[in-house]
């Protein structure tokens, strides 16, 4: 729950096509393992964010190499 006016923050690896980063690899293990989800793609987050309630959201990649985002939503 948050205050009027917060913001949630989350990190997280998204799923992308960079073989080799990390993230395809945790996608995989998530897609086979009963009761998980696939890792969702940047874009599809930020959209479920603001599908939410969320009025805006910004997304930053946060390592080069790799798939990990961050979001800050509002």
């Amino acid at each position: 729950r948050l205050a009027p006016g917060g913001a949630l923050a989350l990190v997280t690896l998204v799923r992308g096509r960079n073989v080799g980063s990390g993230s395809d690899t945790m996608d995989l293990f998530l897609r086979s393992t009963i009761g998980c989800a696939p890792l969702p793609e940047a874009r599809e987050l930020e959209n479920q964010l603001l599908q939410t309630g969320f009025s805006s959201v910004r997304k930053t990649r946060l390592m080069p190499t790799n798939l990990l985002y961050g979001f800050v939503a509002r």
